[in-house]
């Protein structure tokens, strides 16, 4: 018996598919062992045919609250595959950062129509509440500072976790989002794409993040957000 090359279950000799992930394993035509994400069987050549995605729109969700000014925002996002080089950004840009002591994060602000002397202002007020001056000012982050907010390299090849917490609200969605923002961030710190499906895992183990469930919800992102690996 071999294990899966996807999601690591026992594979039975006599099955060709995987029961827990249903990805091909072996070739139906000469029932060799596949290797993972190959076209093709490296035995007999034979084609292996993807089935295709059923997936047509991909959903994003996050809602936030902030203590300070005591406000809310619910994001909905809903994109096609299409658009997956644009996770990523969509992903990082709307999970909230731990500013610096004495900044605070506002919302994003529509562009005002005031002339330049009613917005200054309109500024000296906003800096003042019950007496104190509250800096509103946000230094401009860096995609490598953003990156580093949530990762560092370890010096073996994989990424430690500064922040556990992913704001999903399950342990699926906190594995979906840890992936996600994982690659990310390697290609960002390591200036290279993450090589392969096993790195994830061995960096999820790293990070305390993996459980038996993970290689279903690694695979299902994979298809539908990552390039193949």
């Amino acid at each position: 018996m071999a294990d899966c090359p996807y999601c690591g279950e026992l594979i039975d000799e006599k099955w060709n598919f995987c029961r827990k992930c249903k990805q091909q394993v072996k070739c139906i035509s000469c029932k060799s062992y596949l290797i993972e994400n190959e076209t093709m069987c490296l035995n007999c050549g034979t084609l292996l045919q993807k089935s295709a995605s059923t997936t047509t729109m991909n959903t994003f969700s996050l809602e936030e609250k902030q203590t300070g000014n005591s406000y809310s925002r619910k994001v909905d996002l809903s994109f096609t595959d299409n658009a997956i080089d644009k996770v990523a950004d969509l992903v990082y840009d709307h999970i909230p950062l731990n500013l610096a002591k004495g900044s605070r994060q506002l919302p994003k602000q529509k562009k005002s129509s005031l002339s330049a002397s009613e917005n200054e202002n309109i500024e000296q007020d906003d800096k003042q509440e019950n007496g104190e001056v509250i800096e509103t000012n946000i230094k401009e982050i860096s995609d490598h500072e953003l990156a580093s907010n949530y990762f560092e390299q370890d010096g073996n090849g994989l990424l430690s976790q500064r922040h556990s917490d992913y704001k999903g609200k399950s342990k699926k969605a906190q594995q979906e989002r840890f992936i996600l923002v994982y690659v990310w961030a390697y290609n960002i710190l390591c200036q290279e794409p993450v090589p392969h499906q096993k790195h994830l895992r061995d960096a999820a183990k790293k990070n305390k993040i993996y459980d038996s469930n993970f290689p279903t919800h690694l695979n299902d992102i994979s298809q539908r957000y990552l390039i193949r690996f």
